[in-house]
């Protein structure tokens, strides 16, 4: 008898056996953990046989009221079904499973972290958030087991997903530091890929793709195509922000041919969007339209907006690539509805990119102007907020520091009280010491008296200063909010009435050229408005803000030239408040010093270093022509870094040969801790 038969004639007789015979609970429960863990162990390899013995497993333990065993299936059918475009059947199963009954809390931890994953497949990310935080608030305060290390896997995933890397790494740093003590292998793999996907969101491609080799090197040697899938997307999505589209494209087919075999259709969806747009992008415009008509059709009868949103966005530049520009912009405007109802806010933005341009081509000005218009104001809505969760968490220590401050007084009160009533002991058993216990107690009373009133004097004190700054803070934040909308609207319609001219001036070169000019201009003074505001807000003035801005910056700067632009950061920044005046100062020198690589240098790539020890450093490196000797001490623009460096005390070296390009070093004393 072949295995195949073997294990098809032992599921039939377990099945008859618990569904027929009168067994207790007692007996049940070891035959049934023993089937849903083959389902478990199957779930690695085919969603099929998975989906096979987890529905045995659902139904023996109804048939014996095996409710752990209930809950184990139905959380497992569930995980399978939103993979394998049963999504929203998946989410009703688990909600009315939530309802039924009342269970254990490792039960409802189960039930909430398969919730949490389903709508993360689905990509609705409030969702999945709200029932992986629900799990992860069912544990104890201190827990070192590797379900409360998974749990905090999945929030940094969707903390990633979201554009919040800050609160990504602490959710994962807390699941390594249980994962060293564990030794468990398949969890570094699993944490090592979701470090790789903030650092992906970080633009830190390279450091990715080695943080994320391990997990592809440990998931095939054990199998696990259900991990391996999603890991070797990563990979793709690295190589391909790197334009190594081959790389990407073998990767993408990987992940493919794995998805094909283990019955993941969600997955199967993603990799043939993304093959779509390598294809379109290498000139192939048939297969490119084929592979993404495939992955709409893999998903008609799923709810998985966010993949379906990008494949309609995808489709519509490859009708526009073809010309047909009608098709183009139906496409683009089914993805814009999807991506509006499931506010999937970044690609709202490209599918409004995308209609200005498609309009623009098609001649038809004014829808193209206003949903050019829509993109940039939902490109200002979408600036990274930085600070939130730091205030908050400042905050919150305040909060303890006056809880703790109540707690000690009110110990020391009750302490002299505790002093009081022993002393009035000592008085009615020691009569002749009375006085001298009276003159202590008094004595006691009013050093204590003098201690509290200059306390509270100086605490006083504080409040006032805090008062002040605070309002200092305030005044700062309304200034730079009336800049903003006062200014900022103006400029930003100027910008964009400039361009819309333009558009429609295209054979009168004087009028044109002044209406580009009047383009620089708005474009310039909002930047400068920009950081202006960034520069006003205190709680930007910190040494990792900073760094975070000089990366911001610098991207936004080149994203419209042909340069790259590679970018070398120590690992851990230290949150040290420096002056508002050096920050601002540093950015204007970065910003000189694009301008001047842009507008003279002819480099094709640029680099920019930030070392800490023993002074902050930036080094800024270009590949270009250089600068001639005779400009380096002369022109206006080096002239104008070299007073705004000697006007925070910091050193300005500037090198540069026709050969080697320009090397810009920028040394700032900021009183960084060694």
């Amino acid at each position: 008898m072949t295995n195949n038969l073997k294990k098809k004639f032992l599921s039939f007789f377990i099945l008859t056996l618990l569904l027929n015979a009168n067994i207790t609970f007692a007996i049940n429960n070891p035959v049934i953990d023993s089937l849903y863990k083959n389902a478990q162990l199957a779930y690695q390899t085919n969603y099929i046989k998975a989906s096979q013995l987890a529905t045995l497993s659902k139904e023996a333990s109804i048939k014996a009221n095996y409710i752990y065993g209930v809950v184990q299936s139905s959380c497992l059918l569930s995980l399978i079904q939103s993979q394998t475009n049963k999504s929203i059947a998946a989410t009703d199963t688990l909600q009315s499973l939530n309802h039924s009954n009342h269970y254990s809390i490792p039960q409802e931890r189960l039930i909430y972290q398969s919730l949490g994953s389903c709508w993360f497949f689905r990509g609705d990310l409030d969702s999945a958030f709200y029932y992986f935080n629900k799990s992860y608030n069912l544990f104890p305060t201190k827990n070192n087991t590797a379900e409360y290390a998974t749990i905090n896997l999945h929030l940094a995933e969707v903390m990633t997903k979201q554009g919040v890397p800050t609160k990504a790494l602490e959710y994962h740093n807390i699941a390594v530091t249980i994962i060293k003590n564990l030794k468990s292998n398949e969890l570094l793999a699993r944490s090592n890929d979701i470090l790789a996907c903030i650092y992906l969101r970080q633009q830190l491609n390279k450091k990715s793709l080695q943080v994320i080799q391990f997990s592809i090197k440990y998931f095939e040697k054990t199998g696990n195509l259900n991990m391996l899938v999603p890991v070797l997307i990563h990979a793709g999505n690295n190589y391909y922000k790197l334009f190594k589209d081959d790389s990407a494209r073998i990767f993408y087919n990987k992940a493919l041919n794995h998805a094909l075999q283990l019955g993941d259709i969600r997955n199967q969806a993603i990799c043939l969007s993304n093959l779509s747009r390598i294809y379109l992008e290498h000139g192939k415009v048939k297969q490119s339209l084929n592979t993404a008509h495939k992955a709409i059709s893999m998903l008609q009868t799923g709810s998985y907006p966010e993949i379906e949103a990008g494949t309609y966005q995808q489709l519509g530049d490859i009708y526009g690539e073809m010309g047909n520009i009608s098709e183009a912009i139906r496409s683009v405007q089914k993805a814009l509805v999807l991506s509006k109802n499931n506010n999937i806010r970044m690609i709202e933005r490209d599918c409004l990119k995308s209609l200005s341009e498609l309009y623009a081509a098609n001649k038809n000005y004014k829808p193209a102007f206003e949903n050019l218009l829509f993109a940039y104001r939902l490109k200002d809505s979408l600036q990274p907020v930085f600070f939130t969760a730091k205030l908050a968490e400042m905050e919150a220590q305040f909060e303890a520091e006056k809880k703790e401050a109540t707690i000690q007084l009110l110990t020391q009160k009750a302490k002299i009280a505790q002093l009081t009533l022993s002393e009035q002991e000592n008085n009615l058993k020691k009569q002749q010491l009375l006085l001298f216990a009276a003159v202590s107690l008094i004595i006691a009373i009013l050093t204590t008296l003098y201690f509290y009133l200059r306390w509270r004097k100086q605490t006083e004190k504080i409040k006032r200063n805090e008062a002040i700054m605070l309002t200092e803070e305030h005044e700062r934040q309304r200034i730079a909010k009336d800049i903003h909308d006062e200014l900022g609207s103006g400029l930003t319609k100027i910008k964009f009435l400039s361009e819309f001219m333009e558009m429609k001036t295209k054979d009168e070169q004087p009028l044109r050229e002044t209406l580009q000019s009047i383009t620089d201009t708005s474009h310039q003074l909002i930047d400068n408005m920009r950081d202006m505001i960034w520069n006003m807000n205190p709680s930007n003035a910190t040494l990792d803000n900073l760094a975070a801005r000089i990366r911001e910056c610098s991207s936004e700067y080149l994203e419209d030239f042909p340069i790259d632009l590679s970018f070398k950061i120590a690992d851990e920044l230290p949150s040290l408040k420096i002056n508002i005046e050096a920050s601002r100062n540093i950015l204007m020198i970065l910003k000189e010093a694009l301008q001047n690589i842009v507008k003279h240098s002819q480099a094709n790539h640029v680099s920019i270093r930030i070392d800490l020890q023993p002074s902050f450093k930036l080094i800024i490196s270009d590949n270009g022509i250089g600068i001639p000797k005779e400009n380096i001490s002369n022109g206006n623009g080096l002239k104008n870094m070299q007073a705004r460096a000697a006007a925070i005390g910091a050193v300005l070296q500037i090198e540069s040969t026709p050969t080697n390009g320009t090397h810009l070093l920028l040394d700032v004393k900021l009183n960084i801790p060694i």
